[in-house]
């Protein structure tokens, strides 16, 4: 299957988990996770664009990952868009589709 794919890129971020004091930690914290999630949806936007500019007869667009965060990313294209929860990629296990 994997063969089947155009083209298919993996996109890696870090983002902080999770956070265990409250208050103004927490809402500091929380203001450096939401920027983590911009910067990921930003690297996302700039490898859809490359992929996009070079295939100009695409049907769908296959995503996986946080629906919100897709949402995020997609905004603004007009491409047919298949959300797909997925586990962690690793490694070469997109080779073993």
């Amino acid at each position: 299957m994997a063969d089947a794919f155009v083209e298919h890129e993996i996109v890696r971020s870090s983002v902080m988990g999770k956070h265990k004091q409250g208050g103004w930690s927490q809402k500091r914290f929380q203001s450096l996770v939401e920027e983590d999630i911009k910067h990921h949806a930003d690297k996302v936007r700039a490898v859809l664009d490359l992929m996009l500019s070079k295939h100009k007869d695409i049907q769908y667009v296959i995503a996986g990952g946080d629906g919100k965060l897709i949402k995020m990313i997609m905004e603004g294209y007009d491409y047919p868009l298949l959300m797909k929860s997925v586990d962690a990629i690793s490694k070469g296990m997109l080779n073993r589709c």
